[in-house]
């Protein structure tokens, strides 16, 4: 670990989880039933505000299907959200293994993700999460997303820790600006 850094404050999808591929993406665009380029457009179109939990996952998934051109009903929604939460929840064996060293060696972890109520549920369930976090903070609960510095402060908060003390771990370049901007280590 770094000199100096006592607290890791980690992203959950494309840190501690894999990142949705290209695999997943077909597989969500085919059972919408629409080209896998025209899925991805209308799958991101809302989603700032699902992880803000401003609009529920009915209407995100109607909007992603009114968007993309397919029929939406209320099974498809379901069938879409259960494999949206699969795909964006399958735990990295290395990142886990990692996180169970680092609690063990007595840093404090803290997890801030932008996720929407129906993944926050799943990954607060995982099991190798479970006692190895200070806290866990999702953009669902708290209606801030990263990059939002405010998002960062209160994670901050939350850990107990300077930011000149914290590592901040994250795949979006976007968060990792915001968090060198607020002396984090990114």
């Amino acid at each position: 670990m770094l000199p100096g850094v006592t607290a890791v404050l980690l992203d959950y999808c494309g840190v501690l989880a894999h990142p949705m591929n290209d695999r997943d993406v077909r597989s969500l665009a085919t059972l919408a039933g629409v080209p896998s380029a025209v899925f991805l457009r209308a799958y991101w179109k809302d989603r700032r505000a699902y992880d803000l939990a401003e609009i529920m996952a009915t209407e995100y998934w109607e909007r992603v299907a009114h968007t993309g051109g397919f029929r939406w009903s209320e099974p498809l929604a379901r069938e879409l959200v259960a494999l949206d939460a699969e795909v964006n929840t399958r735990v990295c064996p290395v990142a886990a293994a990692w996180v169970q060293h680092a609690a063990r060696q007595g840093l404090h972890l803290g997890l801030l993700s932008n996720l929407p109520e129906e993944l926050r549920q799943r990954v607060a369930r995982q099991p190798e999460w479970q006692g190895r976090f200070r806290f866990m903070l999702f953009s669902c609960e708290t209606g801030m997303v990263k990059p939002e510095p405010r998002a960062f402060e209160m994670a901050l908060e939350r850990l107990g820790s300077r930011p000149e003390q914290t590592l901040f771990v994250d795949d979006r370049e976007e968060n990792l600006v915001v968090a060198r901007q607020l002396e984090h280590l990114a």
